[in-house]
């Protein structure tokens, strides 16, 4: 998204959490849960749209634009094939891949409501944890295509 490379976005999307948080998350566990005791460390359902809007918002750069064209799960499941031809012709990754499309579709329910209740859990809002990211791959040189 960053690099303004792909041509479209799917629906769908994701439980993004920032690994802070979930190492913050565990290590508080792990001082104040009864032992065998289970939590699920997740941040916020977002969708790859509502990702791409909010990078683009964050970049600088010029090539950071929001795909206008959002193709439904199932007509990117059909494209498959193609996809993983066109990488194996080009010696590349697929730009997706079935196992990306069925997390893109899983429960987006999930929820870390008994962390927050027992150990006191708050992810922060993702737009920091975005920016971060963001931030951090260019301090890398592996933004903006480089």
């Amino acid at each position: 998204m960053q690099r303004g490379g792909l041509p479209a976005l799917t629906t769908g999307g994701y439980n993004w959490v920032d690994a802070r948080d979930v190492s913050a998350g565990a290590i508080r566990a792990a001082d104040m849960a009864p032992c065998g005791s289970r939590y699920i460390l997740s941040g916020h359902w977002l969708s790859i749209h509502e990702v791409a809007v909010l990078a683009a918002q964050i970049s600088s750069t010029r090539a950071a634009r929001v795909p206008r064209l959002v193709i439904p799960l199932w007509l990117a499941r059909l494209g498959l094939p193609v996809m993983e031809k066109l990488a194996t012709l080009r010696g590349s990754q697929p730009l997706y891949t079935s196992a990306m499309l069925s997390a893109l579709s899983s429960n987006h329910l999930i929820t870390h409501a008994r962390a927050a209740r027992d150990l006191g859990y708050s992810p922060r809002p993702f737009i920091g944890t975005l920016t971060d990211t963001l931030e951090w791959f260019a301090r890398q040189g592996t933004a903006h295509g480089q």
